[in-house]
């Protein structure tokens, strides 16, 4: 505005202080060029900001008319007080005094999020009418606050005709940039132009000042306009003749945001907080996203090993802002999808809850909901691992998932099928579009991990029964041996028994069939029987029976232990060549307690396997043998069998069948 500034000159709220410090008897006086006004808050200064109209515009959606009681109860006062002179006309919005108030949820835990007792879609980083905001509350006030980069209307109209604006441009057309973007959506791009720190956001540290995705924003001072910068009383805006396009624009979860049948995948994104993880974008996704269609049945595995077995239709509720699911009872007669009938619904609400605070109402996600939705995120989410492989389309057929699962992708040219592991149906994916970390595939039904357990896999083949025979354990141990020795549990999963020496983890089982195991027989590894018989065998002898029988009772342990392996290992996944720890131990000497190892090769036509003993070859796991190889199994811990209970853990398994017993040491 042509004003000369001096190093030396001191300026209150953009007036110069002629003559400082004056002193008196009880303080100090600074004479001043004039009388300074209040400083604006953001928001009234960006509404008042020639440049800026548009921009106000947009936040000024998120902004609704609360009643500031304590000023409008101060007024009456007045009103009564000075009724004679007439000094307080009566209000011509009625008795009230109204704030305009930003829905906001910012990330120190305070927010606006509803009005008129229903959650309002889509919120601001921080309230910009706030006289007094600070990020993380009063104690802050005199220490930080916040910024906002606000583009030109120029600037804004230029992104939205841009190639980079297209993402809103084309699904969301109109003749004003931005007037048909829903709110939540745009909240996306307006938070990316908000900070809460004025002090992390000077421009010798833009280069720092990140987006949504923890990656630079891509702001520099010559973005500016000259002259434009505003110190308000709650932050700081800069002008800018640049717009900054948000990660989640370019992320795998981008269509989530814009397509009304993925509302219930955005909103688990949203509020089981994978969003910050998928904005990555220097890790890569193969992400599945189920519609709202994929998602109207999904059948439940808590209650499906109960009395009361159920399915779940999951849909989102517009005027709670929430998912929400009906249950149905489901048919284990007529089984398979044709099972998901609906008879004796019930309702997995969101509870709702007063907040005396604003006078509103609010609700809280129903826990079923949101432990179901958690579960089949981390099964729709592939990432790529440290090497570089575990990516879809680099040949494989297994691809580990987030949770250490494994899903069954294959393409075939532009055409991408996915295996529910419940049916066994083959989903073709609707859609695959490259973004910028990774590739999202649109799927318009229903892929749930399986529900099938080890022992359900072993007790499927009498092939096994004779290793199933020494896994129940020795029928004449008594409780302290049970405790000791045992590696089933009745406590978990399907009714069935589970690996004690699982974990949340992923596994593979190396099954010895029957012919196997009498070759292991025959290499003196003694059966449960055996064991018992050594009282009659010893009968009258000097012989310890007892350590006998615990030394054989290890040494079948360990046998056993040395077929379950960590790390899953599919043919058709990708290929493997490592060594990979047992549950077997070793049990004295200097190893004692660390693993027992086998050494694996894999690749599309099989598995190769070495063990720790000189008297076996190399044991092969051939890709032909349909039935008995790339079992998928999953042990599930529950809180209970009722669909009101929830999944606590869980591990992949994956089962081969082998035809040579794997030995762990010679003697």
């Amino acid at each position: 505005n042509g004003t000369e500034f001096h190093e030396d000159d001191v300026y209150i709220n953009n007036v110069k202080v002629r003559e400082p410090n004056v002193t008196c008897q009880n303080g100090y006086i600074h004479i001043m060029d004039g009388v300074p006004d209040p400083l604006p808050n953001m928001a009234a200064y960006l509404r008042s900001c020639g440049d800026t109209k548009l921009f106000s515009k947009l936040l000024d959606r998120y902004s609704a008319p609360f009643i500031e009681y304590s000023v409008s109860n101060g007024y009456e006062q007045l009103q009564e007080t000075y009724a004679e002179q007439g000094l307080y006309p009566p209000l011509a919005g009625g008795e009230n005094v109204y704030l305009r108030r930003y829905f906001y949820s910012s990330a120190d835990g305070s927010g606006l999020t509803s009005f008129g007792g229903q959650e309002v879609k889509g919120l601001l980083k921080f309230d910009p009418s706030q006289n007094d905001y600070a990020e993380g509350g009063a104690d802050n006030v005199n220490v930080d606050m916040g910024a906002i980069f606000a583009p030109t209307d120029v600037a804004l109209t230029e992104y939205w005709n841009s190639e980079s604006g297209a993402f809103l441009r084309e699904r969301y057309p109109s003749e004003e940039p931005f007037e048909n973007v829903p709110n939540d959506v745009l909240a996306e791009f307006l938070n990316n132009h908000m900070q809460y720190s004025f002090l992390s956001s000077l421009p010798s540290k833009f280069g720092l000042v990140l987006d949504d995705a923890k990656d630079p924003v891509g702001l520099e001072p010559s973005d500016i306009v000259t002259g434009s910068t505003a110190v308000c009383n709650n932050g700081a805006v800069y002008v800018m003749d640049r717009a900054y396009a948000p990660a989640s624009f370019r992320s795998v979860l981008a269509p989530t945001l814009v397509n009304d049948n993925m509302k219930i995948m955005n909103w688990a994104i949203n509020s089981l907080e994978f969003k910050p993880y998928l904005l990555s974008m220097v890790s890569h996704y193969d992400f599945l996203i189920l519609t709202d269609d994929a998602l109207a049945c999904y059948v439940d595995p808590v209650s499906y090993s109960g009395t009361n077995p159920r399915w779940l239709e999951f849909y989102y509720n517009e005027n709670k802002n929430q998912v929400e699911a009906r249950s149905y009872r489901y048919d284990k007669n007529v089984g398979g999808l044709e099972g998901c009938k609906k008879v004796d619904m019930q309702l997995l609400e969101s509870t709702q809850y007063y907040d005396v605070a604003t006078g509103d109402y609010i609700y809280y996600p129903n826990s079923v909901v949101e432990n179901r939705l958690t579960d089949l995120l981390n099964f729709c989410i592939v990432p790529r691992d440290a090497l570089g492989g575990n990516v879809v389309g680099n040949g494989s057929v297994f691809y580990q998932t987030k949770d250490d699962g494994v899903i069954q992708m294959e393409q075939n040219g532009d055409r991408v099928t996915v295996t529910d592991q419940f049916s066994g149906n083959k989903v073709e994916a609707e859609d695959a579009v490259k973004m910028d970390n990774g590739v999202y595939y649109v799927m318009g039904k229903m892929v749930q991990p399986t529900f099938h357990s080890l022992m359900e896999e072993l007790g499927a083949h009498p092939e096994y029964s004779e290793f199933v025979e020494l896994l129940e354990g020795n029928p004449e141990w008594n409780t302290a041996e049970e405790n000791l020795y045992a590696l089933l549990s009745t406590t978990t999963s399907m009714d069935n028994t589970t690996i004690e020496t699982f974990s949340s983890y992923h596994y593979t089982v190396y099954v010895p069939d029957n012919d196997a195991m009498e070759k292991a027989y025959a290499m003196n590894l003694p059966r449960w029987e055996d064991i018992n018989n050594l009282d009659k065998v010893y009968a009258g002898t000097d012989v310890d029976v007892d350590s006998l029988k615990q030394v054989y009772t290890q040494r079948v342990m360990n046998f056993l232990k040395y077929h379950f392996q960590d790390n899953a290992i599919y043919i058709g996944g990708d290929e493997r060549n490592s060594s990979y720890e047992t549950a077997a131990t070793h049990l004295d000497g200097v190893e004692e307690g660390l693993s027992y190892t086998l050494q694996v090769r894999s690749d599309k036509s099989g598995i190769i396997v070495n063990d720790n003993s000189d008297r076996t070859s190399e044991v092969h796991v051939d890709a032909g043998d349909t039935g008995f190889c790339n079992q998928i199994v999953r042990e599930y811990t529950f809180s209970g069998h009722a669909v009101e209970n929830n999944i606590t853990t869980s591990s992949y398994v994956v089962v081969h069948r082998v035809k040579e017993p794997l030995i762990y040491n010679d003697e």
